[in-house]
């Protein structure tokens, strides 16, 4: 099988916008998971299923946490994961019309904090 892979955000690649540091950096600092066990428990087992849609995402490594790292929920992973490649920008550097458009999007969810 031919793959063709597109770090679309740079991540990969670059490392996180904040730091330029890889992804995982301090993870087992910072949560206490260490990141070969996430490897071999959750990516080498789960992730080609998950990236095709076979699987999904937060019950699969829900599993896994509650095996390697039972202190720490998929959620609160899921969301440091995404802070770290995805930075909040200053209020100063958003356009008033996109956030107020974003806010109120059908696909963005409710970001209104209510």
């Amino acid at each position: 099988m031919k793959v063709l892979m597109v770090d679309v955000d740079g991540v990969l690649i670059h490392g996180r916008p904040v730091d330029g540091l890889p992804l995982f950096t301090y993870l087992e600092r910072d949560l206490g998971l260490r990141v070969d066990l996430l490897q071999q428990e959750f990516f080498q087992t789960y992730w080609r299923d998950i990236i095709i849609g076979r699987e999904a995402l937060e019950p699969r490594l829900a599993g896994v946490l509650a095996k390697i790292a039972p202190h720490l929920s998929a959620e609160t992973l899921i969301d440091l994961l995404v802070r770290k490649r995805f930075p909040p920008r200053p209020q100063s550097a958003r356009g008033t019309r996109r956030s107020q458009a974003k806010r109120h999007h059908p696909l963005a969810g409710d970001q209104s904090g209510a």
